[in-house]
């Protein structure tokens, strides 16, 4: 039995975190009804969802120089179809993925984390003003840290709670389905399904299920590739106005360093104390992998593969 100390506690804890999520459900909600209009980026992937057909949609680039995953754009025209085509339509699917993230979230950092580590990690995620931002806003990014946060969900149902052949379906479907839905998703895909596997061998659990995960998400990876970002990374435009942002070949220091400033910036908005944050996501690692190093490893491998050299990218 808990004493009476320890309700409280637990009560005050409670009241802590639905006031979290409270507070970033109604940022996002204040942000989504304002009604902005719709600028300039926004406009241009507006114009291609309203003009274009589900299967013109899926001929990438798009006019405007504009490229989206496939599930996002079909989802947002479909909405557009039901609800018509005004600014809340548009930003309705990130809406949506900006308010499952914060949940996805919650469950995650209670899984894993103390109860102070969960409050800090929470107040960041639902008041950061970059998500914010992004939860109206018709591109996909939102729906990216979503994706991301799912895939580790499922991963965490995997590893905690028993197989089952329901679970192992749902698992392969998300996997494979998701990377339709965020050009990100690959980096996680590949990083779940390879814990997944080193899980099972260690284990000495039959490595069935998890080899037929890997091979599935790699067709389904190939066939994205083949129709959809290989013609994408064919356009010139695009490809140099992100290539800046990957590694360069060789590697120098001052890269690292402004790629570990503009991951505190955003999405966290944090623009100070950089040493500091890296030290503390540093003693983050050792300790999320003395409670489950699959999630870390995950959580690891995402990280560096974001970090590829741009020649490699510029291959994908």
């Amino acid at each position: 039995m808990l004493s009476l100390s320890q309700n409280r506690s637990e009560k005050f804890f409670s009241l802590a975190v639905y006031s979290l999520l409270l507070v970033g459900v109604l940022f996002r909600a204040r942000h989504f009804f304002a009604g902005r209009s719709l600028w300039l980026d926004e406009a241009m992937l507006a114009l291609d969802i309203l003009n274009l057909s589900f299967w013109e949609l899926t001929q990438q680039p798009l006019p405007y120089e504009q490229g989206a995953p496939i599930g996002f754009l079909f989802i947002v025209k479909a909405i557009t179809l039901l609800f018509g085509d005004s600014e809340y339509a548009f930003r309705l699917y990130s809406f949506g993925a900006s308010i499952g993230a914060l949940f996805l979230l919650t469950f995650l950092t209670k899984a894993y984390l103390r109860k102070s580590g969960m409050l800090f990690t929470l107040a960041l995620f639902a008041g950061s003003p970059f998500l914010i931002y992004y939860s109206a806003e018709t591109k996909q990014y939102i729906g990216d840290v979503t994706v991301v946060l799912l895939l580790l969900f499922l991963l965490h149902k995997q590893l905690e709670e028993g197989e089952s052949t329901r679970k192992n379906i749902l698992f392969i479907l998300a996997n494979t389905l998701l990377l339709w839905f965020s050009h990100s998703a690959v980096f996680i895909v590949a990083a779940v399904g390879a814990v997944l596997f080193l899980d099972h061998w260690r284990a000495k659990k039959t490595l069935t299920f998890s080899l037929i995960n890997l091979a599935l998400s790699a067709i389904s990876a190939g066939l994205l590739y083949w129709f959809h970002l290989r013609p994408l990374s064919a356009s010139n435009f695009l490809r140099s106005f992100w290539e800046g942002t990957f590694m360069p070949i060789p590697p120098n220091f001052q890269w690292f360093e402004k790629f570990w400033e503009n991951l505190l910036r955003n999405p966290l908005g944090i623009n100070s104390f950089q040493p500091l944050f890296f030290f503390l996501f540093l003693a983050g690692i050792f300790f999320l992998w003395q409670r489950n190093w699959q999630f870390t490893v995950s959580l690891l491998l995402t990280l560096l593969a974001t970090c590829s050299p741009s020649k490699v990218i510029g291959q994908i």
